[in-house]
């Protein structure tokens, strides 16, 4: 909840369409994604981070 993601392999999320972003995400086996996380804070005050991480598609056959 409240994570947004900034940017894809390098392809700014910013002004896309959802379905050009979806297509992104499913169609790379290997995913570099900038996320910026917004953290609850007591009182109401929110942190605001910025998360760079790679995720990696497994192609496994069964």
């Amino acid at each position: 909840v409240n994570d947004r993601i900034l940017s894809a392999n390098g392809v700014s999320f910013e002004s896309i369409d959802y379905s050009s972003a979806v297509d992104i995400i499913k169609n790379a086996e290997h995913i570099n994604m900038i996320v910026k996380r917004r953290v609850a804070m007591p009182i109401m005050e929110f942190e605001q981070r910025t998360l760079k991480f790679t995720l990696s598609k497994s192609r496994k056959k069964d």
